[in-house]
Parts: structure tokens; C-alpha cells; sequence
């Protein structure tokens, strides 16, 4: 009777060394970055306003403070390695991630509307459109992408990630420091941006080159910062038009 053992190797894939450390550490970032910057305002602006503010705003603040959260436990759930959890809870976040981002655009306008019947000047509101549409047009698309690519998880966790900046705009912005010292061009996406480049460190340092999604996407991303920054600052009148007639 032949005992002989099969000679080819069973296969078995790497492990992914940075992933479970890397992403880890970048959702804790995120969400104490969100919660530093919003505890600076959140009195004033959300608990006990001087004027009662929209409802919008309240649900689009719950829906992305659930995002955040979120992306938290879907990290540390793939991190132990429970992937049957994190593909269960995939779909709640696909719902949790289409809230924020309708919430987003409608709390955009109605904001916007809020604050020029408070008396601030309709072509301040109408140019600051602007950074929030970026700010959700980031996040909506690489959420898009995240999950038409979710059986690809290389592709996958990097547009999670870069979706999850995109919403960290308006927290950096409200950093003490940040709102004395840096100068607007820089105030909105400073954060952002650095957040950013902690990843692609990261893929240079352990992958030895830069993932195509950031390849593509981080361009893309600096690209709207750049135009909502100049559509921000320079209120071009082809953007003023459209933008006053929301905010009115």
C-alpha cells in the first residue's frame, strides 16, 4: 500500500501585515479628532443654541457621528478576524453611510438658508456651499466605490478610509489652534490632508509602493479641496448665481 504524501504544498495567503495595526490606529485617530473638534462647538451650536437650529442638522450630526463609530467597530471587528460580522453589519453601514450622506447635502441648504435669515451675508452662505458639497461629493464617492469594490478588500478598506476623512473636515476646523494660526486656505483641509498622507507613508513604508486607489483617488480629493477652496475665496459668479438662489 502506498503511504507517499503529496509533494505540493497546500497554499496558504499571507497575512496582510499592516492591516489589523495600521487601521486600528487611524479609526481611533478619526474619532478623537471628531471629538475633540465638535466638543468645541456642540454647546453652542447643538445642546443649548441661543437660536433653536434645524432639525436637519441635528439628524445629519447623529447620522455621521454613527458613521465614525462605525468604521470603528468595522475595523476592530476585522482585526480579530471576524470577518462573517463585518460582512453581516456591511450592509447597515452601506444605510448608515447613505443617511449621512443625503443629511448632509439637505443640512448644506438648509444651514446655508438658516444662516442668512440670522443676517449673515448671502454671498458668504452661497460661497461656503461650496466646501460642504466637496466634503460630501468626496465621501459619497469613495463609499460608492467602497462598496462595488467590497470583495476586493485592498480596494475596499483604502476607500472606507479616505470616505472617513472626507468627514473630518468640519471637525478639524473647529481645533482651537487650528482657527487662530493656519490660514483659510489651509484651515478646512489641513486635517484632512494629513490624515491622508499617514496612509500613504503607510503603504510606501509596507507595501513598498502607493495603492492605485490612492493613486487615483488622492489627486481627485486634493483636486475639490483645491476648487471648493477658490470657489470659497473667490466667489466666481458662475458658482454665486445657482448658490445664492439655494441659500435664499
Amino acid at each position: 500500500m502506498s503511504t507517499a504524501i503529496s509533494s505540493t504544498p497546500r497554499v496558504v495567503p499571507p497575512r496582510t501585515r499592516a492591516f489589523r495595526p495600521f487601521y486600528g490606529v487611524m479609526s481611533a485617530l478619526i474619532a478623537l479628532a471628531v471629538l475633540y473638534g465638535f466638543s468645541q462647538t456642540i454647546d453652542k451650536n447643538l445642546l443649548h443654541p441661543a437660536v433653536p437650529r434645524p432639525l436637519a442638522l441635528y439628524l445629519h450630526a447623529a447620522c455621521a457621528f454613527a458613521w465614525v463609530a462605525f468604521f470603528g467597530v468595522q475595523t476592530a471587528l476585522v482585526a480579530r478576524r471576524d470577518l462573517r460580522q463585518h460582512r453581516r453589519w456591511g450592509w447597515v453601514g452601506a444605510g448608515i453611510g447613505a443617511a449621512t450622506l443625503v443629511g448632509g447635502l439637505v443640512t448644506t441648504v438648509v444651514m446655508g438658508q438658516f444662516n442668512v435669515a440670522q443676517g449673515r451675508p448671502v454671498e458668504n452662505a452661497a460661497a461656503f456651499l461650496a466646501i460642504p458639497l466637496n466634503d460630501m461629493l468626496a465621501f459619497g464617492s469613495a463609499l460608492a466605490l467602497a462598496i462595488f469594490w467590497r470583495r476586493r478588500p485592498a480596494y475596499h478598506r483604502r476607500l472606507m478610509l479616505l470616505a472617513t476623512c472626507a468627514l473630518t473636515a468640519a471637525a478639524f476646523v473647529r481645533f482651537p489652534f487650528i482657527r487662530a494660526h493656519v490660514p483659510v486656505a489651509l484651515r478646512w483641509y489641513g486635517g484632512v490632508d494629513l490624515l491622508v498622507a499617514l496612509a500613504l507613508i503607510h503603504d510606501l513604508a509596507i507595501e513598498r509602493a502607493i495603492h492605485p486607489v490612492y493613486r487615483v483617488g488622492v489627486p481627485l480629493l486634493v483636486l475639490g479641496q483645491t476648487l471648493a477652496m477658490a470657489i470659497y475665496i473667490q466667489r466666481p459668479a458662475a458658482w454665486m448665481g445657482w448658490a445664492t438662489a439655494l441659500v435664499q
